[in-house]
């Protein structure tokens, strides 16, 4: 989805998109021709953390992504109650240890002097910093809330590959007001195509 929204945002950009599941595989395919992207994102089955497949190996070349993104699973597979939906299950939870696998593929497919941005749970941010570590330096952090006042929820971590630049922690990004709409900075990202401010 990422990938999709960045190639319909951004005309000039070539995408990738890297996805193992066979039914998420066949939705990505479909939604690329449906938005008449065919020329410019290109979708790859390949497992993060293993070896890649022939035809995955020759679109995921190291070092020649000027920006990798990823939206790993966000819980872990050992806590709570896996869904009874398969598909769902494998695609919210991973391993403990994955994020490691993740960061190390992240920088293995960043070129120098590229970036890298992950999103994750605010709590998993010490696991992603150290994954991160002797990878990426110039990291920025940007804490996500869903209310002001309210405890931080998701974390976008960027990082610069090579970079000696020091950690910058930004304010934040609120989502809701008093109520249950976006705020307009936030409408301004998600419908409009605004910035980041990562």
């Amino acid at each position: 989805t990422v990938g999709l929204c960045a190639a319909a945002r951004c005309p000039d950009l070539r995408v990738v998109l890297v996805e193992r599941e066979a039914e998420l595989l066949n939705l990505a395919r479909e939604n690329v021709a449906a938005n008449h992207l065919e020329d410019r994102v290109s979708v790859v089955e390949a497992e993060i953390g293993e070896a890649l497949p022939a035809a995955a190996a020759r679109v995921l070349k190291a070092d020649t992504f000027a920006h990798v993104v990823a939206n790993p699973p966000f819980h872990d597979e050992a806590a709570g109650t896996a869904s009874l939906w398969p598909l769902k299950a494998v695609s919210h939870a991973m391993t403990a240890d994955a994020l490691e696998q993740w960061a190390r593929f992240m920088a293995r497919m960043t070129m120098p002097g590229g970036r890298s941005t992950i999103i994750h749970k605010a709590d998993a941010l010490p696991r992603i910093l150290s994954a991160f570590e002797n990878r990426f330096g110039g990291i920025t952090i940007l804490p996500i809330y869903p209310r002001d006042g309210a405890p931080a929820i998701r974390v976008i971590v960027d990082g610069i590959k090579g970079s000696r630049a020091p950690l910058v922690i930004k304010s934040g990004l609120i989502l809701h007001g008093s109520g249950n709409a976006f705020q307009p900075d936030v409408d301004a990202i998600l419908r409009r195509g605004a910035a980041l401010p990562i």
